[in-house]
């Protein structure tokens, strides 16, 4: 056990490495980007252009001045501010006098490593050293990593958010069968503190949280309600013990949080408290035609199945057309023209209302497309065997997992594909998924092994 210790993390360190050489030898990092660029070289390979321009740009600005200027205020509107973080993270390293995406490689690297080893450590004892040594490498090799977080996605901020999830998840099963009351509260603090970086640099974590803060709310009612009935006080202690490690987890994320919603309401966007504007922007692409997507070269919008809407109703597609195209900036509710935001709300909600199954018949084939999106082959096998990984925990929690464990895990899915299912659909919204299935799908091994041993008693 002691040698694994050392030669796991060191394997972890030397297939990530491997990987991030892999791409950096090909086809470069993002816009084919060297591994010998400058921070210079790189903004302006990629401005103006995808999000990493922006995330680097702030990232610039906060690490010279200390603050975003309120110019730039419009990618703290966008994004959370993490993404500005993180990037004067790999700028300033790169200051020592490191190419950047070797900075970033590096930075990347060194996470994993810890995250990865972590999670083996813990999986070991439970499902033994073949099923969580290949769990931790389907990670460390698999899809996400290999094509977008020491690839093309280096500058991209998917890759630390994921790893940061993944240590909210395992801090909050250790919490589960924590020996004292004490180390539970402060495992499930530390998941939620985790939870909390995680949402920092991807919004729709933020979202995964509110939905764990519902179920959390909903699990300690329903318990509450059941000793209230029985009249049992040793029935509502156990209720309050048994929703401990939700319920810090909860606390802790909306502890860590809050200051960044002051910031916002307060400077960044007064008045609003959400987390981003992203989130609650997007109601009009849902009436672009595809035709006016494909003319202003918006394929990620047309292929990823944002005009759901318009291509369920073509007749008031047409009409919120002719009203846009007339408008200076078609399709800005902000700009005092065309339609308001309210209205293009109403009118997608409708047409969910009216069309209901043909909206998910779509959404669903979009998430396969998307989900198998690397093609056939040896890719094909692995994104099935994560899919199924997924459903198995998802509608069969392993006991190991621990109620706090499986919500979070669960909550994220609900936040990731329902989203998906009212924005547009990208192959690495899905990453996250794919990235912690291997590890918690894991734990139900030992009960699927069990299955070819007709004398021995099932685990789960």
């Amino acid at each position: 056990m002691r040698s694994a210790r050392v030669w796991v993390p060191v394997l972890l360190a030397t297939l990530l490495t491997l990987s991030f050489l892999a791409s950096a030898i090909g086809d470069g990092f993002l816009a084919g980007i060297p591994l010998t660029a400058s921070t210079d070289q790189v903004i302006d390979r990629i401005c103006p252009g995808p999000d990493a321009c922006y995330y680097l740009t702030a990232g610039v600005e906060l690490l010279d001045t200390g603050r975003i200027s309120p110019a730039n205020y419009w990618i703290l509107n966008l994004w959370p501010p993490g993404v500005a973080v993180l990037s004067a993270l790999y700028v300033a390293v790169a200051r020592l006098g490191i190419w950047l995406p070797l900075a970033a490689g590096m930075i990347n690297i060194a996470v994993w490593t810890l995250v990865l080893s972590a999670w083996y450590r813990f999986l070991r004892p439970r499902v033994g050293p073949v099923v969580s040594l290949g769990a931790v490498l389907l990670v460390a090799v698999g899809q996400p990593m290999r094509e977008w977080y020491l690839g093309v996605g280096l500058f991209y901020v998917e890759s630390i958010s994921v790893a940061l999830l993944l240590s909210a998840v395992l801090q909050a099963i250790r919490a589960s069968s924590a020996p004292t009351r004490r180390s539970a509260i402060v495992r499930g603090s530390a998941s939620g503190a985790l939870f909390a970086a995680a949402a920092y640099l991807r919004a729709p974590y933020e979202t995964a949280a509110l939905v764990l803060t519902a179920a959390t709310v909903v699990v300690f009612g329903f318990r509450i309600v059941q000793a209230v009935r029985l009249r049992s006080r040793g029935q509502l202690r156990r209720a309050l013990r048994s929703s401990l490690v939700l319920i810090s987890v909860v606390v802790a994320f909306h502890a860590f949080t809050m200051p960044w919603r002051v910031i916002a309401a307060t400077e960044v966007r007064p008045g609003n408290i959400v987390w981003s504007t992203a989130g609650s922007d997007f109601w009009p692409q849902h009436w672009i035609p595809s035709s006016y997507l494909e003319e202003k070269g918006h394929y990620f919008l047309l292929y990823g199945l944002m005009n759901v809407p318009c291509r369920l109703e073509p007749a008031k597609c047409l009409d919120i057309f002719m009203i846009e195209v007339q408008a200076a900036q078609p399709y800005s509710p902000h700009d005092g023209e065309g339609l308001e935001m309210s209205e293009f709300r109403t009118a997608s909600l409708q047409a969910l209302l009216h069309n209901p199954v043909d909206w998910v018949a779509l959404k669903s084939f979009g998430f396969t497309r998307f989900w198998f999106a690397s093609g056939p082959g040896f890719e094909l096998i692995e994104n099935g065997l994560l899919l199924t990984l997924l459903g198995l925990v998802i509608f069969w929690r392993p006991k190991a997992l621990g109620e706090a464990g499986w919500l979070i895990f669960f909550s994220l899915a609900i936040a990731i594909v329902g989203s998906s299912f009212l924005v547009h659909f990208e192959t690495r919204y899905l990453y996250p998924l794919k990235s912690i299935a291997p590890v918690v799908g894991a734990l139900r091994m030992p009960w699927i092994l069990s299955r070819f041993r007709p004398h021995t008693e099932p685990i789960d």
